[in-house]
């Protein structure tokens, strides 16, 4: 599984009589995903859309531009948001069109309007009422970006280290059945270690694959029966986070790409037994897929 990377532009958007912090989605996602997002449309056009979404979006929030385009905070973090249509009720709406809900990231963090959001999408999930109809894969097949309407520094910076993210993205999975299970932090420590091993920063990669086990751990004393089965992953996990503790910075050494790659490996499996495996059933999910994804498997070329 691939994934779908955009650099956004914060601003206000008005649905349904209510003002928003959105990031626009852009035109080509829509055009591709049009049967998604009719809904979205026709509800807003009869004035009754509810509070409960009729569309969400899997999102990893990445770095944050200032309109200079500069880095200025790494947010990193995995949100399932709202999807809006904004209509251009009124000339104080900054980006009529189908948007993302940041509302709440952007209270939380004190965000500016105008600044530039780098995001990951990974799947578009459909509802009616509170029940998930369906959670789309985006574009499952393919790795793809958009940077169309940003400012240069950051066309520049982003394209520069996004053939790393190509690389990370088919473990991406992993990280969508972490958040699905509510384990939000997990899921975005697992990316930016994904995203750093790629780029060469195993230092930093090591770091954050040591989280993911270290939370895995903890979920596993505080969630399980205490079968033998989980008292024995107990103590794997517990092994393993020692193990990765005396890798790199972390024990006062230099990580080595081996270590980092160890690290990785170890991480993941243990991500994949436990969400596969252990933790509550999750819906819609099917033996050797991804929970609630409904697309056929690629032919070979």
């Amino acid at each position: 599984m691939v994934t779908y990377l955009f650099v956004g532009k914060l601003g206000l958007g008005i649905s349904a009589g209510k003002e928003y912090v959105v990031v626009v989605l852009p035109e080509e996602l829509v055009e591709n995903y049009e049967h998604v997002f009719k809904a979205l449309t026709q509800a807003s056009k009869k004035g009754d859309s509810l509070e409960a979404p009729l569309a969400q979006a899997r999102v990893y929030i990445g770095r944050l531009f200032n309109e200079d385009g500069e880095v200025v905070m790494e947010i990193n973090s995995v949100d399932t948001v709202d999807v809006k249509y904004c209509p251009p009720f009124s000339p104080t709406t900054l980006f009529p069109g189908y948007c993302i809900d940041l509302t709440g990231v952007a209270r939380k963090l004190e965000l500016p309007l105008k600044y530039y959001l780098e995001i990951l999408l990974f799947t578009l999930i459909v509802k009616m009422g509170s029940l998930v109809q369906r959670e789309y894969l985006v574009y499952p097949y393919e790795f793809r970006y958009n940077l169309h309407g940003v400012p240069d520094k950051i066309r520049v910076f982003v394209e520069s280290y996004a053939p790393s993210l190509k690389k990370a993205a088919g473990s991406v999975e992993l990280s969508i059945i972490l958040a699905k299970i509510g384990l939000e932090s997990l899921s975005a420590d697992l990316v930016d270690g994904l995203k750093r091993f790629y780029s060469g920063d195993y230092e930093v990669s090591i770091k954050f694959f040591r989280k993911v086990i270290e939370g895995l751990r903890n979920h596993v004393r505080e969630s399980m029966f205490w079968s033998k089965r989980d008292e024995l992953l107990h103590d794997y996990l517990s092994k393993t986070f020692q193990l990765i503790s005396n890798f790199g910075e972390h024990a006062s050494t230099r990580a080595s790409v081996y270590e980092a790659e160890s690290s990785m490996e170890v991480c993941l499996s243990g991500v994949k037994y436990l969400s596969r495996y252990l933790l509550p059933d999750l819906p819609g999910e099917t033996s050797g897929g991804m929970p609630g994804s409904q697309h056929a498997t690629p032919g070979n070329k």
